[in-house]
């Protein structure tokens, strides 16, 4: 993804904003700056100003160093202000990826806003979309929970260093046999209301890293334009 898209998309999660809502304030047309993101090609610097201007951030927002921290000085080598700028730097990277480890972006409320808001319709869902992920619905009888799509930046991911759909089946698939069934058993509780939240924990052992934490979890039944249907799964530390 450019860093243009992963600057707008932040900003919608910080904004508790959809992308078409940023695209109309913006002056964007929806559908230009979706199909941008969706096939990860570059956005015009006309587009890129026209959001810096609607979110009140610099440009520089919107590229690769975006969390750098500039300090200004009267000595443009200042040794001293260069290693300041560093520690800043440094401290404000950790902070920011905590807050995303404990889902500071997207929390429950959010979540929870989003499916009353749209009755559980993939609708306007950008924003929520690299914080969940996706699975086909689990009926009585199967021995695994199917993803079709894990969040880049959902609890799951981060947590087992997921890279794909299948990484995820295979890492999750060699939880303990009762792990997997609470969670199918949770799914399949879930498909017959408009959300499910249970506070849950989880200790297990991947590649001899131990994950162990407590969390949030939603579980709600979803539907694509198409009617498909699918299990959304959103989680947060707790």
């Amino acid at each position: 993804m450019s860093p243009e898209a992963v600057g707008v998309l932040d900003l919608c999660e910080r904004r508790g904003m959809s992308l078409r809502k940023a695209c109309d304030g913006a002056g964007q047309r929806y559908g230009t700056v979706h199909n941008q993101i969706k096939n990860n090609r570059r956005m015009p610097f006309a587009t890129v100003r026209d959001f810096a201007r609607f979110f009140d951030v610099p440009l520089e927002y919107f590229t690769d160093d975006r969390a750098e921290i500039s300090l200004s000085s009267d000595k443009a080598n200042s040794t001293l202000h260069r290693r300041v700028a560093r520690v800043y730097t440094d401290i404000f990277r950790e902070e920011r990826d905590r807050l995303l480890a404990e889902g500071f972006a997207i929390g429950t409320d959010e979540v929870l806003d989003w499916l009353n808001r749209h009755n559980g319709r993939l609708e306007d869902f950008d924003t929520l979309r690299e914080s969940v992920d996706l699975f086909y619905p689990v009926e009585a009888g199967d021995r695994m929970f199917h993803p079709v799509r894990v969040g880049a930046r959902s609890l799951a991911t981060r947590s087992f260093h997921i890279k794909s759909e299948q990484d995820f089946l295979d890492k999750v698939g060699r939880f303990d046999h009762q792990i997997i069934e609470a969670v199918i058993s949770a799914h399949i509780r879930a498909s017959d209301v408009t959300y499910d939240v249970s506070d849950c924990e989880i200790d297990v052992t991947l590649g001899g890293e131990r994950v162990q934490k407590r969390y949030r979890r939603i579980l709600a039944p979803v539907r694509d334009n198409k009617g498909n249907r699918f299990t959304l799964c959103h989680s947060k530390l707790i």
